[in-house]
């Protein structure tokens, strides 16, 4: 299924490729899998906005990785830290911590719009 396109996303620096838009899509069919929704019919559609937003991430995190090293910006000086930032890597940081706060709270009732029994809960106790 396709959870976004190329329109889906904005952003002012990443130039976001169809290829990014098929991994991202990819990738968020592969969760679903592992949510144990293996039935195209079962999902969403059009998908909740967790789902959707986590497309978009995983896309533009991809575009950023491939694109670090590419910023014509970025000077390095020699002087020790008086290197400028690759905004690429910054997107990417970015995109990592969000996609990967969206994942770790992602159930199957996202996938589905209902809840599903034998649903994988993790309680996590700190001292």
């Amino acid at each position: 299924m396709e959870f976004i396109t190329v329109d889906d996303v904005n952003d002012a620096v990443l130039q976001i490729s169809e290829e990014d838009v098929v991994a991202a899509n990819a990738y968020v069919n592969s969760l679903a899998k592992k949510f144990r929704v293996t039935d195209d019919s079962k999902l969403l559609n059009p998908p909740v906005y967790t789902i959707k937003r986590i497309a978009i991430c995983y896309a533009c995190y991809v575009r950023a990785m491939n694109s670090i090293g590419t910023d014509a910006t970025v000077v390095f000086e020699g002087s020790g830290g008086g290197e400028g930032r690759d905004i690429n890597a910054q997107k990417a940081k970015f995109y990592r911590q969000e996609l990967d706060s969206l994942v770790n709270n992602l159930t199957t009732s996202a996938f589905t719009g209902e809840e599903v029994s034998g649903s994988v809960t993790i309680n996590v106790f700190r001292a």
